[in-house]
Order: C-alpha cells, then structure tokens, then sequence
C-alpha cells in the first residue's frame, strides 16, 4: 500500500476516490481470474446502486461514505491483498490478547477473527488520508464487516442496509 500524503493532502473526496480506485484496481483485476467475477464492475455496480437505493427505497445515506465502502468491501476477496490482510489480521491478534481469548480456540473461529481484523485495518489505513471524520470511517468499517451478514437489520446503521441491498442486487445478476 503506497499512500501518498502530498498529493492528497487536500483532503477532497474526489481526488482521493481517485486514488483509491488506482490503489485497488491492480488488485481487482487479477481477482477475475480467481472468482470468475469482475470486480471492477462489481464495484462500479455498487456505487451506481447506492444512488438508486436512495432514491427507491428512501435509505438517507452519505453517498460518498457509501462509494468508499462500495469500493472497499471486495479487499478480502482479491487473492494479491489476501496475504497482506491475513498478515494485518495476524499482527493485531497478538496485540489484543484479551479480545482474542473470547474467541476460543476453534480454527475456523480464529481464521474469520483474523481476517476481519486484518480487513478492518487495511480499511483504516486506505482511509487515513479521506477526508471523511471517524465517525464516517466507522461507519464505512461497519458496512465493510457486516455486508456478507446478508441479513437485513433494521437496527444496522443505513450505510450497512444499504450496502447489503445493493450488493444483494448484484448478487441477482451475479455481476
């Protein structure tokens, strides 16, 4: 991951969008070969989604907030960034201990704590430099680790509905 600090020191959701996309397409593309799926249209998809459901189905969401989680939500599907995410997973598993002893030792258990750990810190770190506030960024976090729950929760925040809808959407039509 090569952030680069100068040229978005500007903090606009446009030019880091941008970067964002430039900094996973590489990724994206070679997960084609992997899962059989586009990514980049996937992703696209989504994004052109999320306004749809805002219109349709009333969700008030934050659009950009919602085309960052759109765009961040396959990172753990693209076999280039697996390793690295596991590896993220792994370092934070040491550190936190006491979070870690609540999950017991089942394997499987463990290897899901792993990577959603690891999927939520290379998250944070590609959203160091948006321009979006903490409360954003954990929102952006919660639709990331909880759209693959696939059940609709009236009690998850929007941006999560709404991530969840459209990614069942794309699911329809396999794109």
């Amino acid at each position: 991951m090569d952030i680069h600090p100068i040229r978005l020191s500007s903090k606009t959701f446009t030019t880091w969008f941008h970067w964002l996309k430039d900094e996973l397409r590489p990724a994206y593309a070679h997960t084609l070969l992997s899962i059989n799926r586009d990514q980049l249209i996937h992703v696209d998809r989504l994004v052109m989604l999320g306004s749809i459901i805002r219109k349709e189905i009333g969700l008030v969401f934050d659009r950009d907030e919602f085309a960052a989680a759109a765009w961040l939500h396959a990172v753990r599907e693209s076999p280039p960034l697996r390793e690295e995410i596991l590896d993220l997973g792994r370092a934070w598993t040491y550190e936190g201990q006491s979070e870690l002893a609540e999950i017991g030792h089942d394997e499987e258990d463990l290897r899901a704590f792993v990577e959603t750990r690891g999927t939520e810190f290379y998250c944070r770190n590609l959203l160091e430099w948006s321009p979006f506030n903490e409360d954003a960024r954990d929102r952006i976090i919660h639709a990331i680790l909880h759209y693959a729950d696939q059940a609709l929760d009236t009690d998850d925040p929007t941006l999560t509905q709404a991530l969840v809808v459209a990614h069942k959407a794309c699911e329809l039509h396999r794109v």
